[in-house]
């Protein structure tokens, strides 16, 4: 008797979630579907119409209705954004890394030959690393400005895909659980 009751608040929960979830997965969302049933993989398109238990999805001039219950996984665009300051950091870190490592294994000590012949040079391979690295570091900070600038990432947020729950009689006097994917 306690499972009955249990399973009963089960199905009256899960219809208000799918209700809730509707609104996000509405006709002109960009999306990106999973469904190995109809052979797509993270496929990025829009969705023309939301039917009841399937979605009409069109992606690269085709359509496709699409059952839910095909659907291992559903993203939503959340738009596109820059990443300035990551891509800084990265071409940064690496510049400085790969100019320090270059700077030490070149170095070679400086022997004068003339007047002033090395006043600008490193007096030690640690010297040597710690210039190579600015300058490179340098270098990797304007590349990473450019890619950071230039390149805009889509972000795209997850979609719970709603779960519906039916409860009914069976033929032999039971109980008969259900479950479907429906909007």
């Amino acid at each position: 008797m306690n499972i009955s009751v249990g399973v009963l608040a089960f199905a009256l929960v899960f219809p208000a979630a799918a209700a809730a979830q509707s609104a996000s997965l509405a006709p002109g969302a960009r999306v990106r579907i999973t469904a190995p049933d109809q052979r797509l993989k993270n496929e990025v398109g829009g969705v023309e119409a939301v039917q009841g238990d399937s979605l009409v999805f069109v992606a690269k001039g085709s359509r496709q209705a699409i059952a839910l219950t095909d659907v291992t996984r559903i993203e939503i665009s959340a738009g596109r954004r820059k990443q300035l300051l990551k891509h800084m950091g990265i071409g940064l870190a690496a510049g400085a890394v790969t100019g320090g490592v270059i700077g030490a294994v070149t170095y070679e000590e400086c022997v004068p030959e003339g007047f002033l012949d090395c006043l600008l040079a490193s007096d030690n391979r640690g010297e040597e690393a710690v210039l190579g690295g600015a300058m490179l570091g340098v270098v990797g900070l304007v590349a990473g400005t450019v890619a950071g600038l230039i390149r805009r990432p889509e972000r795209w947020e997850s979609v719970e895909l709603p779960l519906a729950v039916a409860i009914g009689s069976s033929r032999r006097g039971g109980v008969s659980l259900g479950f479907s994917r429906a909007f």
